[in-house]
């Protein structure tokens, strides 16, 4: 059923206009490969400042971003992924979504 919840995000956001990579094995490539996981999902109100910072350079930042704005959901977005933090991702799908709505 997770498989299905997946298609149906990827192709929502398809419809958004978002580039939907398929690569697989990017995560190994990931700039965080082998990085303290605390780094990226911190727990209370330490900042991502570091977690960003690797981000910053990865050579899959965009994969990630994307894999995580397909996958995850919106209502418990949670630590830093492509770079970028729970309140930005929001952010961004937000305004590629009302983009898309201006479009239509």
């Amino acid at each position: 059923m997770g498989g299905l919840r997946r298609e149906q995000r990827l192709r929502r956001l398809g419809e958004l206009g978002f580039t939907v990579p398929t690569p697989t094995g990017w995560r190994e490539r990931a700039g965080c490969a082998g990085e303290d996981p605390e780094l990226f999902f911190p727990i209370g109100s330490r900042r991502p400042v570091l977690a960003q910072q690797i981000c910053q350079d990865c050579p899959v930042r965009e994969l990630c971003l994307a894999d995580a704005m397909a996958s995850e959901d919106p209502t418990m977005r949670w630590g830093v992924l492509g770079g970028l933090t729970p309140t930005e991702r929001a952010r961004l799908f937000e305004l590629q979504r009302n983009d898309r709505k201006e479009v239509a």
